[in-house]
């Protein structure tokens, strides 16, 4: 983040680009919620043109070296003998298939390797699509030696938001929606995806491909009167003045009390750095102390460690240990029978808050965290 005029101190840099990092992970999960949306449509068409494999090699070789290397696995892009120079496609859409299955190899592959090939269809190739031929057609291949995918989950991870398990999308990332989108996409092209994996020694997703032998373009539709409604949807239900002023007198009234959090302990459970270090930043300035445990297991180690604990903030979506597990452990020990905890999680389905609750959470709010309601949760219990 750059500080060009030097009026920033670093802690506001880092939280500026806290900031902007929080809002590019946002503007991707729009992107990609909008663009499963076009799809499903069928606002979507097919923009064709002769597209040279070695182009999408090359591409794809020059973009996810660099990362294979940081995380210490081996890469390698083949163009296998007997394959057309050149196939009739949507570049831009496959390239987005392709870089979702390497995205998604890299985020799962810990060390060995991750290899893409080229090569032709085999005719004994378990596909579905009728327009796909052995002989016109080819298949692309991200294979790797990550953590791999059950049997049973196979089918569930191509599906919106959906991930083999919560445990990976805690402890990986990510929205659960590229496999999804890959689908639809392979379908537009006359293609189909197919996956082999095993748990504990990887993965191999293929997308089949027909050659093609038109060459045609069509420019897609123009999806502005799509997105600008639900843009002014979210903004139009109209909020009266004097409402809106009352608030703000209560949240005045409230914090002119900030005296109750002054020399307060405060366990922030989050495994996202980002969410830590603007709440702590909060906290810090309202006189309290911070500790931090980055997940469930560290959390309950802390509190053993810690004296003095007056809240907890726990978020729910952790690796090793998340929230609920957490907060159930808590409250099995005796002395932690009273002690304040709010859950924080980023999930907003109807059953979350009861599940929270059920686990022995006092309170529950949902992420983005609103810092005002927080502290309005947190003046409550620590009155209580």
């Amino acid at each position: 983040m750059s500080n060009k005029d030097g009026n920033l101190t670093e802690r506001q840099q880092k939280a500026a680009s806290i900031i902007v990092e929080s809002g590019k992970n946002l503007l991707d999960l729009i992107n990609e919620i909008l663009d499963l949306s076009k799809i499903e449509a069928g606002q979507v068409v097919k923009n064709v043109e002769e597209v040279l494999l070695a182009d999408l090699a090359e591409n794809a070789q020059t973009l996810f070296s660099h990362m294979a290397e940081n995380k210490g696995v081996a890469f390698s892009v083949t163009l296998a003998d007997g394959i057309p120079s050149s196939i009739c496609t949507d570049r831009k859409r496959v390239e987005q298939i392709l870089k979702n299955f390497l995205g998604n190899s890299m985020k799962f592959t810990s060390e060995g390797r991750i290899d893409l090939v080229f090569l032709r269809m085999k005719a004994t190739a378990p596909v579905r699509s009728e327009t796909l031929q052995a002989e016109q057609s080819i298949a692309i291949s991200v294979a790797d030696t990550g953590i791999g995918i059950p049997a049973e989950k196979q089918r569930a991870i191509f599906e919106a938001f959906q991930q083999a398990d919560g445990s990976t999308a805690r402890k990986y990332g990510g929205t659960g929606l590229g496999l999804s989108i890959s689908k639809e996409l392979a379908a537009l092209l006359g293609g189909e995806i197919g996956l082999v994996s095993e748990p504990g020694k990887g993965s191999v997703f293929t997308l089949y491909l027909p050659v093609g032998n038109e060459k045609k373009s069509e420019k897609e539709e123009e999806w502005q009167q799509i997105e600008q409604p639900l843009v002014l949807k979210a903004e139009s239900v109209p909020v009266p003045v004097h409402e809106n002023n009352l608030k703000q007198q209560i949240i005045a009234g409230l914090y002119d009390r900030d005296t109750i959090f002054q020399g307060k302990k405060v366990l922030l459970v989050d495994d996202d750095m980002r969410n830590v270090f603007a709440l702590s930043g909060v906290l810090e300035q309202k006189g309290m102390e911070v500790v931090i445990a980055e997940d469930g297991k560290r959390a309950l180690e802390m509190l053993v460690q810690e004296e003095g604990i007056d809240i907890v903030l726990m978020d729910m979506m952790m690796p090793e240990m998340d929230g609920c597990e957490a907060t159930r452990k808590i409250r099995e020990k005796k002395q932690f029978k009273k002690l304040a905890i709010i859950a924080l999680t980023a999930k907003a389905m109807k059953d979350d808050r009861d599940k929270c609750l059920e686990a022995g959470a006092n309170d529950y709010l949902t992420k983005p965290v609103d810092v005002e309601k927080l502290l309005s949760m947190m003046h409550v219990w620590l009155y209580r």
